[in-house]
């Protein structure tokens, strides 16, 4: 869905939800800023609700929303070369192992395994019937993207380092939300 945005000077233009949070200049000259997506969408008349940026991606890659401009992500000028960032998204808070969880799932063993013992011993008609508890938290996969930025060919050679990659996938608003919700992220160049 595209969205009016007007400049002061009377003018307006066209913007899709991917270009929310970002600036670009009317023809007169002027910046115009572009709301939130949230308040792009409360102008419209949608919902507002925020979704995370990990599920809304795959959407606006699909819809052909992203990238939202054909600017080089790294000086700024008009290119029409598409690069793009692998990126593991992963979450700081599953990637350590905290010692209080680590003896939560000892003991969860341990129950386990005395639960066991003690259906295969005194309850062998229970133990023929018992299902297995549908509680058990699953933790789903990491989320994987091939990012689409511009870059023009004289910038490219600096693509080399990650923080370059991040710093260029950072000027899109989503790409930048992604990678605050899962900043210990791995980014790679696809060549």
């Amino acid at each position: 869905m595209e969205y009016r945005i007007d400049c002061p000077c009377g003018q307006h233009m066209m913007v899709r939800e991917g270009a929310a949070g970002m600036t670009f200049t009317c023809t007169c000259g002027k910046p115009i800023n572009v709301p939130t997506r949230s308040h792009l969408r409360s102008i419209a008349g949608l919902p507002t609700n925020d979704i995370s940026p990990d599920r809304i991606i795959p959407y606006f890659l699909a819809t052909g929303q992203l990238p939202t401009s054909n600017a080089c992500s790294f000086c700024g000028n008009e290119t029409s070369s598409i690069r793009y960032a692998h990126v593991e998204c992963i979450d700081p808070k599953r990637t350590k192992v905290d010692g209080a969880i680590l003896l939560v799932n000892i003991l969860k063993g341990i129950i386990v395994i005395v639960a066991w013992i003690t259906m295969v011993v005194f309850s062998p008609v229970w133990f023929l019937n018992f299902r297995r508890d549908e509680g058990v938290q699953s933790y789903p996969t990491k989320p994987i993207f091939d990012l689409p930025f511009p870059v023009c060919d004289l910038c490219q050679p600096a693509l080399k380092d990650e923080e370059y990659i991040k710093r260029c996938l950072c000027k899109e608003m989503e790409y930048r939300r992604l990678l605050e919700q899962f900043p210990a992220s791995k980014i790679t160049l696809v060549t």
